[in-house]
């Protein structure tokens, strides 16, 4: 990695590229620190085992020494985007191992002072064969439109979008939880509870998340209910002056509801994003505790690198990350909290909408043949309101769910 590589070159002198892949096991944790340009400052066994690279080769070099030309450079660019920024990433890395084998990882690298710290798993959910054909797809079309940086990493997104992820930071915290969970599994271990309760803590962020913008969508649906009202009164002439008025009411409580949505929206989606960005924070203090496990067993480093020194910084990004994401599960209670309030005030104003439709059918009853006209707007008014409540009541279950299951981590 090296935050001043000139990404406009596209063409660079790589090894033989071979086909075979590098093997190693999936409890092997790869460790490097770089500084601030990306050149690698040191690392562990895994990495110089794997890399095939000798440590006099490795130390010193820009971490780009195991850049694969099949990686797509928005990749890099997002990365370095995100850590430039002061934020932890995680990315699906294919390598290049220096007698021209390859070899995949899932990095996930955090900013530390004076430069970057990053371990890497080895991917084996199955996630992974859909990133092989994702990147091979946004790399062909980096090459043959001769793509910037950024203007492949908006592809990248565009495409996160289209496979349901609302953005790159949702798609990392999924692609993580789901290496570390697949990983426990090929080691014949117990998956971690707190991973998996944010996993489904994630899945019914994203259900009410999804509920939530369906509410918008009926509103405009039937956003003419009003005027439609209010057509239908005109035209009865003075007969129709308590429609007139019950239309009026109508639009009143309809326009609150338009100013709550936005609101309602808004608290849906931070929610959303404060559920992703705590299991990615669990999901990389997780990867680094076993990463400082696996250090105190190296054996076969160079005396240039100090083990003691290299386990304090493994164990700093540890405590900082393990601080944060305790911070994040209560910042998630406390969401929930003003979410909930939200869905209340929501169900208040559509309890309004019901008020007002059942003062028109009773009025329609009263004007008896004059009234018919009016039926068919009420009919739509009657039907918006049991989709909205039937939403407003399945996300009060999603909120319940999200209750139980953070209960089970505090």
């Amino acid at each position: 990695m090296n935050a001043h590589t000139d990404f406009a070159k596209t063409k660079r002198v790589q090894p033989l590229v071979m086909k075979d892949e590098v093997p190693f096991a999936a409890h092997e944790l790869f460790f490097s620190r770089t500084d601030g340009r990306g050149v690698i400052e040191t690392g562990n066994e895994v990495f110089q085992r794997i890399a095939l690279h000798p440590w006099d080769k490795l130390l010193k070099a820009p971490h780009r020494i195991i850049r694969h030309p099949d990686m797509p450079r928005a990749v890099f660019w997002l990365l370095w985007e995100t850590i430039k920024a002061g934020n932890p990433v995680g990315a699906f890395v294919k390598n290049l191992a220096a007698d021209g084998r390859y070899y995949w990882v899932y990095a996930v690298v955090t900013p530390i002072d004076g430069g970057y710290l990053s371990v890497r798993l080895k991917p084996t959910s199955p996630l992974l064969a859909v990133v092989e054909k994702e990147y091979k797809a946004l790399r062909t079309r980096e090459l043959a439109e001769n793509l910037e940086p950024a203007e492949s990493a908006a592809l990248l997104l565009d495409r996160l979008k289209e496979m349901g992820f609302r953005n790159y930071d949702q798609f990392m915290a999924h692609a993580l939880a789901e290496e570390l969970m697949s990983r426990d599994a090929a080691m014949g271990r117990t998956p971690s509870l707190e991973v998996r309760n944010f996993k489904k803590l994630m899945g019914i962020a994203n259900r009410m998340l999804d509920e939530a913008a369906q509410i918008g969508v009926k509103y405009n649906t039937n956003r003419f209910v009003a005027f439609n009202m209010r057509v239908r009164a005109a035209r009865m002439g003075g007969s129709g002056k308590t429609v007139g008025v019950i239309s009026n009411d109508y639009g009143i409580h309809s326009r609150a509801m338009l100013e709550e949505m936005d609101g309602f929206a808004e608290r849906a989606r931070e929610l959303a994003e404060i559920v992703a960005k705590g299991s990615f924070l669990f999901s990389t203090a997780l990867l680094q505790k076993e990463a400082i496990a696996q250090f105190t067993e190296e054996k076969n480093l160079p005396e240039s690198i100090d083990l003691h020194l290299e386990q304090a910084f493994l164990s700093k990004q540890h405590a900082r990350y393990s601080r944060i994401a305790k911070e994040e599960v209560l910042n998630i209670s406390k969401d929930m909290l003003n979410f909930a309030r939200r869905t209340a005030e929501m169900q208040r104003l559509v309890s309004g909408l019901e008020v007002t439709r059942v003062m028109g059918m009773i009025e329609c009853a009263h004007l008896r043949e004059r009234g018919k006209a009016l039926l068919d707007v009420l009919s739509d008014l009657e039907h918006f309101q049991r989709e909205v409540s039937d939403i407003l009541s399945q996300i009060d279950d999603a909120n319940l769910d999200l209750f139980a299951t953070i209960r089970q981590m505090e």
